[in-house]
């Protein structure tokens, strides 16, 4: 699974090959933020409809993921690591 921020997501958007970031990564996590820039707080940027209904990318917090991580996971900020 891909972590992605905003801008591959757009730009694959804004060229209408939104499909072939899926075929390259499978499955797309965005972190909560990336979500709302594309789909909430500007809805009319590219993409925001196809990442809102598509199954393929889930979006979860920064804290749930690093907490998912497992052991040895090494963060700067230790209130985001379960196993700091």
């Amino acid at each position: 699974m891909i972590v992605s921020d905003a801008g591959p997501v757009i730009i694959f958007a804004r060229i209408g090959r939104l499909s072939l970031l899926h075929e390259i990564t499978g499955s797309l996590l965005i972190p909560d933020a990336v979500y709302d820039e594309i789909v909430v707080k500007k809805g009319g940027m590219p993409g925001a409809t196809e990442v809102a209904q598509a199954a393929w990318i889930q979006k979860a917090s920064a804290r749930r993921r690093a907490q998912r991580a497992g052991r040895g996971l090494i963060c700067r900020r230790r209130s985001y690591c379960r196993h700091a």
